[in-house]
């Protein structure tokens, strides 16, 4: 990367040539906000579903192509975060599919932090959707985050809340954490209440 940055793109990219399979992958992804569009479409002829040469495509106004080559890669996080990152460069009509395609690759997420990783973004193209979209985007997380709850998905309900706040209001927010995080259950001190009362749970969430 800081060779890039001091102009030897050449020597850069030599660098990238000579380290491993892993290594190499980084190694581009530090160094793919640099290049040209030239150089982009010649590297994407020999590694066509790199994601940091995928998001530089996008950033060139070439975000169709780049959103359906990243959608070739293997379902996982991998591809969801690629696709969800060209998004950024897209206009609501052509996120909307690609991203309701790739919703379902968080399943086969199992680690917490890398599920929020992909939260994190794709959230924010998550946002763009249509109304009812968001909220059915909202169900797919909310229901994975049921299922892998731990105590360190808190932070992360923080961030969470202010988006459903805004789309659901009051009751939604009392609903998700009711839904998502039944404290009662696991964290010997919150109140054993059967149904918190809205002004906790706004407390709670800092809302």
């Amino acid at each position: 990367g800081q060779l890039a940055v001091g102009g030897f793109m050449g020597e850069a990219l030599n660098v990238c040539d000579a380290v491993t399979s892993y290594r190499r992958e980084e190694c581009m992804e530090s160094i793919a906000k640099f290049l040209s569009r030239e150089q982009v479409l010649e590297l994407l002829e020999k590694e066509p579903c790199h994601p940091g040469l995928l998001v530089r495509l996008a950033e060139f106004g070439l975000s169709s192509q780049a959103i359906q080559q990243a959608l070739t890669l293997p379902k996982g996080q991998k591809r969801f975060k690629a696709v969800s990152r060209c998004c950024a460069f897209a206009n609501v009509a052509q996120i909307e599919a690609p991203l309701l395609h790739v919703l379902p690759d968080l399943h086969s997420i199992e680690n917490i932090h890398d599920l929020w990783d992909c939260l994190r973004v794709g959230g924010p193209q998550l946002a763009r959707l249509r109304k009812e979209l968001q909220l059915d985007s909202c169900k797919v997380i909310l229901n994975l985050l049921n299922m892998r709850i731990r105590l360190q998905t808190l932070p992360g309900l923080y961030l969470l809340s202010p988006l459903v706040f805004s789309l659901t209001g009051h009751d939604g927010v009392r609903k998700v954490f009711e839904t998502v995080v039944d404290a009662a259950q696991w964290w010997p001190s919150y109140p054993h209440l059967k149904t918190p009362s809205d002004e906790a749970v706004l407390k709670f969430l800092n809302l």
